[in-house]
């Protein structure tokens, strides 16, 4: 059974938000979307709201779902679902991730993202 994942799209001024990932563990040094895990009895909105507190330090405007894509790592599957997002209260910071970065959408492939997120950049810079 795949692990439910949720994500944050999130958008100011044109850029999306991204952070990388500290050195270890999984994926670790690769550039992701903000969120994580679902917990149970939580929705997914609650989740990215939750998830992005404890990460980023923020208050989160979930926007609208934007995708789902279904990624097999060799150990473990994850179901991910993306929405998009913004930050009506407070600025970011990475309490849980070696480093933050606004970028524009079509700036997003120079960047070395965990391969379940990979699909997306790339609909994100055609967005």
């Amino acid at each position: 059974m795949p692990i439910s994942v949720t994500a944050a799209v999130i958008r100011r001024d044109g850029k999306i938000l991204i952070g990388k990932r500290k050195p270890g563990g999984s994926c670790g040094g690769l550039w992701e979307f903000p969120g994580g895990k679902t917990e149970p009895g939580e929705t997914p909105e609650e989740c990215l709201v939750r998830e992005c507190r404890e990460e980023l330090g923020v208050l989160l405007k979930v926007e609208e779902f934007w995708t789902e894509i279904t990624h097999a790592y060799p150990d473990r599957e994850v179901c991910l679902r993306f929405y998009f997002a913004s930050i009506p209260e407070g600025e970011p910071s990475p309490l849980v991730h070696e480093e933050l970065c606004w970028a524009l959408p079509g700036e997003l492939e120079k960047y070395s993202f965990c391969p379940a997120d990979a699909p997306l950049i790339r609909a994100l810079a055609e967005a």
